[in-house]
């Protein structure tokens, strides 16, 4: 091992920094995107407080528990992804 040689890193090392590069990555995008999720939850639940349920159409009433349903249905496929990244990394000792 010189300056003109440097030491070689093996395969499986190798595999093992770019598992925990990649799952860093997509953690931090998640995360992000939860953010963004919990941030229009939020709004939407503003948004639902000042109406009045009986002025409502049934349609707009239904409109609305699917936007609900919808966001958080999206909230819990990110968690379960952050979830499978936290395995990954306890199973790879990242």
């Amino acid at each position: 091992m010189s300056f003109w040689n440097p030491a070689r890193i093996n395969e499986d090392r190798q595999l093992e920094i770019d598992i925990r590069v990649i799952l860093g990555i997509s953690e931090d995008k998640l995360k992000k995107d939860l953010e963004k999720v919990e941030k229009k939850i939020e709004k939407h639940r503003e948004s639902f407080i000042g109406k009045d349920v009986f002025s409502m159409t049934r349609k707009q009433r239904a409109n609305i528990n699917v936007r609900a349903d919808n966001l958080a249905f999206e909230r819990n496929e990110i968690l379960r992804r952050l979830d499978l990244i936290k395995e990954a990394k306890e199973g790879n000792k990242c």
